[in-house]
């Protein structure tokens, strides 16, 4: 067990050395726009001079952005403001610690502002853009539409079974690494990771891929990981120069930073899953695979094109590349690069979760003696779906660690069109930023009281709605992610399993606090070594 979780840093060094320090370094220099500073003075913001410059010392000492944005939140409570600003590539970018600010924005006005930021939209890329996570406007609008069809309650439910099978196996591996007294002293992140890629490919690719079976990577364990280790080659790290700076050349050739391993393995899975099925007429209601394919021929296919000439919705092809040299292409393409990040970033946001949540049980051993007394009264030795769901102790113990240890330091949303901002003098032009900082909401002492401390009954039903739009793991409004409810069922049930069969404790070797490094991704905890002993 003493296996350490996959490794990363290949990726977080190549994000973080290639494509951000020598942009935000040069180019921002350069483009520096010192209206701007004069404007924000004028409407009483504070401007953050500093920036881009502070960012290289504090990359440094290893914050990335997620945390740096962090730093101007704090920077913030210190001035007592609640609404800063920057430039960077002559665009103005704005931090807000205003809760209000985040409902008019992500509710109330998001006609005016765009989903996400799109300086990194790798349009260029023939796969990876073709990804919901990257399309944008009335193309995200309408693709989402079609994806949300594989996330209803009914789906979800469905799902219920598959999800406690793997949580089953979850108890069966750490029953199986345990010593003849029952006890185990290991690392969490591996066993955790293992349960995180059998859930993710059980509901959105029907496969079972036995990570728990064993304890060496399975082969979808080897292939899921490739994303972190695949920048090991020269020409790994000159592809995302061209694809950034030059689009339309490298579309027009097909370059992509997808791994072509990993490529080929969703391509194969794909292709095998639909000839299976009859092509788009025959659903499976175990995979995603069905609902991708379905939704391409919906939005991109022969005959959507010509309602789309008609008037009729649909969104074309040039919604998907104008290089690509086909449309049996544009197909695989789009089927390969959905199924994929719906797969990564399923099994990232659960495993971290679910591993703090473990490691807040184990240093607060009255939390977890309420949370296996209710799982005791509620489900007993049959889970089932409406009892899971309807657990108000174990909701409060999962939003109480996603408070504290959210899997994304920040969302950033973009402006489209003239926006005024409330109780402000700020107009914001089309093309600006405002990056709201989940970590700093969701640490702040003004909304959430002794924020270090960890307290599920902060999200008890008197004290919930005090906290609604200064907590927001999942992103607020239309926006949210799109896999929020299937990530905290998957959650849920893991933590489930394992408080109902083990008793959690911090030993000598746990971190205390929890050592989160900085990431330019997904946020996780350095390891998360726990004693855990057989109940019964």
């Amino acid at each position: 067990m003493s296996k350490p979780a996959p490794p990363r840093s290949a990726l977080n060094t190549f994000l973080a050395l290639y494509l951000v320090l020598p942009l935000i370094t040069l180019l921002s220099w350069i483009f520096k726009n010192p209206s701007v500073e004069k404007y924000l003075a004028s409407c009483g913001v504070l401007y953050f001079s500093d920036v881009p410059g502070s960012f290289v010392p504090e990359f440094l000492k290893g914050n990335g952005p997620a945390q740096y944005v962090s730093g101007l939140y704090e920077r913030l409570k210190v001035d007592k403001s609640y609404l800063g600003g920057f430039t960077l590539f002559n665009k103005t970018y704005y931090v807000t610690r205003d809760p209000g600010l985040i409902r008019e924005i992500c509710v109330k006005d998001v006609t005016q502002i765009e989903r996400t930021e799109s300086t990194l939209s790798f349009a260029g890329d023939y796969i990876i853009s073709k990804s919901l996570v990257y399309l944008q406007g009335d193309h995200w609008k309408k693709t989402r539409a079609k994806f949300d069809r594989g996330f209803t309650p009914s789906k979800i439910k469905h799902n219920f079974a598959q999800i406690n099978h793997v949580g089953r196996n979850l108890v069966e591996y750490f029953n199986h690494e345990m010593d003849p007294a029952g006890s185990l002293v290991c690392d969490l992140n591996l066993p955790i990771h293992k349960y995180s890629l059998d859930v993710v490919a059980s509901v959105t690719l029907n496969l079972d891929t036995v990570c728990l079976k064993t304890r060496e990577p399975s082969r979808f364990e080897q292939i899921s990981d490739r994303v972190y280790t695949s920048f090991d080659k020269f020409t790994d790290w000159v592809k995302p120069m061209f694809i950034l700076w030059l689009p339309r050349v490298t579309n027009y050739f097909r370059v992509t930073i997808m791994d072509k391993e990993i490529g080929t393995f969703y391509g194969d899975v794909a292709q095998a899953k639909i000839q299976s099925e009859g092509g788009a007429g025959k659903k499976n209601l175990n995979d995603f695979v069905h609902l991708i394919h379905s939704s391409y021929k919906e939005l991109y296919g022969r005959e959507a094109i010509g309602r789309g000439a008609n008037g009729r919705g649909a969104i074309g092809r040039e919604a998907i590349g104008r290089g690509a040299n086909g449309r049996e292409e544009d197909e695989k393409d789009f089927i390969i690069s959905n199924l994929y990040t719906l797969v990564l970033t399923g099994y990232e946001t659960t495993e971290v979760v679910l591993a703090m949540c473990a490691y807040e049980l184990a240093l607060n051993p009255n939390v977890q003696r309420r949370l296996r007394d209710e799982i005791k009264d509620v489900l007993g030795d049959e889970f089932t779906y409406d009892g899971v769901c309807g657990m108000t102790y174990l909701d409060m113990v999962i939003h109480e660690t996603l408070r504290m240890y959210p899997p994304l330091g920040m969302v950033p949303r973009v402006c489209i069109q003239e926006y005024a901002v409330p109780n402000s003098k700020v107009i914001l032009r089309p093309g600006d930023s405002v990056i709201l900082s989940i970590h700093g909401f969701q640490r702040d002492e003004e909304y959430h009281p002794n924020p270090d401390v960890f307290d599920p009954d902060r999200f008890s039903t008197e004290n919930r709605s005090t906290t609604e739009f200064a907590y927001f793991p999942f992103g607020h409004g239309v926006r949210m992610c799109i896999g929020m409810r299937i990530a905290l069922l998957e959650v849920k049930l893991g933590v489930c399993h394992i408080v109902q069969n083990f008793e959690l404790a911090a030993t000598p070797e746990t971190l205390v606090p929890m050592r989160i490094p900085a990431s330019m991704t997904t946020a996780r905890p350095e390891n998360v070594v726990l004693s855990l002993t057989k109940i019964g």
